[in-house]
């Protein structure tokens, strides 16, 4: 007994050619909220500033700028301190954990961008 072959169709032509995968961008859990990386942005560039200063520049409310510093500051990535001059003024500060860990990520974005780049042209 022959075996006969079932006649199945070819699959399309733009099917067949499936181009290499690109590396996807896989964000620390914490800065998955962009206020958080714009907190980190901010902090990586000019490494302290004033709670109002963060406030206005974020353009958000005092209480979900505070829940977020608070996530911040118990992942060890900011710190916080308060001086008084004539007023209490509450300044934060990215540590060296924050910073190695910010860098990682703009380092992993830069990567993926330059390997997409290339891809393109």
């Amino acid at each position: 007994m022959e075996k006969t072959k079932k006649n199945i169709p070819e699959k399309p032509k733009e099917e067949q050619e499936i181009p290499p995968p690109l590396p996807l961008f896989t964000p620390n859990e914490l800065l998955k909220v962009p206020l958080r990386f714009n907190i980190m942005f901010l902090l990586f560039n000019y490494s302290q500033m004033g709670f109002t200063e963060l406030k206005k520049l974020l353009k958000c409310t005092p209480g979900n700028l505070d829940h977020h510093l608070k996530k911040l500051i118990l992942a060890g990535w900011i710190e916080d301190r308060i001086t008084f001059s004539p007023r209490p003024l509450k300044i934060l500060r990215i540590t060296p954990k924050g910073q190695e860990k910010f860098s990682f990520q703009i380092q992993q974005l830069k990567k993926i961008i330059r390997n997409n780049k290339e891809s393109i042209d």
